[in-house]
């Protein structure tokens, strides 16, 4: 599968990358979701859970939003944890969605 996303966001002065791959960091289930280094200035996305299938791409939204959270609270110092950074992200992706505003589009593949 093929997603249509952002290549770059910009936090202060800083201009993150954003990478989607098939793996990236493990979460308590041993899914691969996603990771955010600001001192690199990169964001990367999991498409697949740890044994190959594909994520849905809702999950995929919320990750890539999740990121862009911790990155803000990274940048600027804002202190949230973990459980407020996802809150948050949850929140920003659902008024987002319904208004039709989507981080992340599924495109077909090329044949």
């Amino acid at each position: 599968m093929n997603y249509k996303h952002p290549k770059t966001f910009q936090i202060g002065s800083h201009t993150l990358n954003i990478k989607f791959m098939e793996a990236s960091a493990t979460d308590n289930t041993n899914d691969h979701v996603a990771t955010c280094n600001t001192q690199r200035c990169v964001v990367t996305i999991a498409t697949k859970t740890s044994n190959g299938e594909d994520r849905a791409l809702s999950y995929i939204e919320q990750s890539l939003m999740h990121e862009i959270v911790h990155s803000i609270n990274t940048i600027f110092e804002s202190g949230l944890d973990e459980a407020n950074v996802e809150r948050i992200a949850q929140g920003l992706t659902q008024v987002l969605s319904s208004v039709g505003i989507h981080l992340v589009e599924e495109v077909q593949d090329a044949v």
